[in-house]
């Protein structure tokens, strides 16, 4: 064998292997979830329910975005701090399959009646 032709298997075994692993695109996937209904100032903390979930299947998470508003923990319990518009993000990191995903949502937190 000439030295041209070892050279040749070699390229040609790396174009092979190359393409043997050619990386797929991320699928990708939809968060869904129910606003909450207005909410006065006042009330309690409350769960979300339904939770939102993630078209794969994957955990989601949620978080408050505006932390004058309303505040969120780890298990996504809503805690209301102040009147105004609660934004929340649920969001899935993804994974080697699915690619992530977020969605904000909002609702209101109205004032509490004022009692004299």
């Amino acid at each position: 064998m000439t030295p041209y032709s070892i050279r040749s298997i070699a390229i040609v075994s790396l174009v092979l292997l190359a393409t043997a692993f050619d990386v797929a695109a991320l699928t990708s996937q939809t968060i869904t979830f129910t606003a909450p209904a207005t909410r006065v100032f006042g009330s309690p903390s409350f769960a979300l329910s339904p939770y939102p979930t993630a078209s794969s299947g994957l955990a989601v998470t949620v978080a408050a975005t505006t932390p004058l508003v309303c505040a969120t923990d780890a298990a996504g319990v809503v805690t209301i701090v102040g009147g105004g518009s609660c934004g929340l993000t649920a969001t899935q990191a993804g994974n080697s399959v699915y690619a992530a995903a977020s969605k904000a949502f909002s609702f209101t937190i109205t004032p509490a009646p004022q009692t004299i």
